[in-house]
């Protein structure tokens, strides 16, 4: 029996940024969004059946709700938060083969990337 499985977890936390762009852009100014955060965790089924506890990818990405994202890496940008939450879910959950993290910013605006 193949015990390979994916998993999914959304979650949608708010927090607040600031970036600092050579040009003009509401961007510059303290602001915050509802981000639609999408979390998939690829790996083998674990002798509890599963791939990653739920509870385990909902802390990861919780740590940063209601918080400026400025303070945990610059520039705080969707991609970069990204690359954040995919190295946090790689340490948090060392026996998973990949993931895949989507940030959207705005209904309409998501960063994407995997590892």
């Amino acid at each position: 029996m193949d015990r390979r499985m994916r998993t999914y977890k959304e979650m949608t936390i708010s927090c607040s940024h600031q970036l600092d762009l050579p040009y003009e852009s509401a961007c510059n100014r303290l602001h915050g969004h509802n981000y639609r955060i999408e979390v998939w965790v690829d790996g083998e089924v674990d002798e509890n059946g599963m791939v990653a506890d739920f509870t385990h990818v909902k802390e990861v990405v919780g740590r940063y709700d209601h918080r400026h994202l400025n303070d945990f890496f610059t520039p705080a940008t969707a991609e970069n938060f990204v690359n954040r939450l995919l190295a946090d879910l790689k340490a948090r959950l060392p026996t998973a083969r990949h993931f895949k993290v989507r940030v959207w910013e705005t209904p309409t605006c998501y960063a994407e990337g995997e590892a």
